[in-house]
């Protein structure tokens, strides 16, 4: 039986407005990882993850220092003004890029 895989969206284009802090909360480092370092790895390390797509904000500055940023699973893609906005607008990325067969 052959196993399936998912892409996987992780909506991460928030500025961090409630967290008070100086960076974004997924870019808080939490003993030497990121927050958001420590979700990719584990979903990188998974058998059940295709891929994985995160959304980020605009004018995102942090993304490029994380340790998965070049890696060939992930896709980096700006989102929405808002959480849903970024899901629905990289649902419908994903659904026109993955039937091109172009990810």
């Amino acid at each position: 039986m052959t196993k399936k895989t998912i892409p996987v969206i992780v909506p991460a284009a928030g500025i961090g407005s409630r967290f008070e802090n100086d960076i974004p909360k997924q870019y808080f480092k939490l003993d030497t990882l990121t927050v958001i370092e420590t979700t990719i790895r584990e979903l990188l390390n998974s058998n059940l993850v295709e891929r994985i797509i995160i959304c980020v904000a605009e004018n995102d500055k942090f993304i490029e220092q994380q340790d998965f940023y070049d890696d060939p699973k992930v896709k980096i893609i700006k989102g929405g003004s808002t959480r849903a906005q970024s899901v629905l607008l990289k649902m419908v990325w994903m659904k026109t890029t993955l039937m091109a067969g172009s990810f």
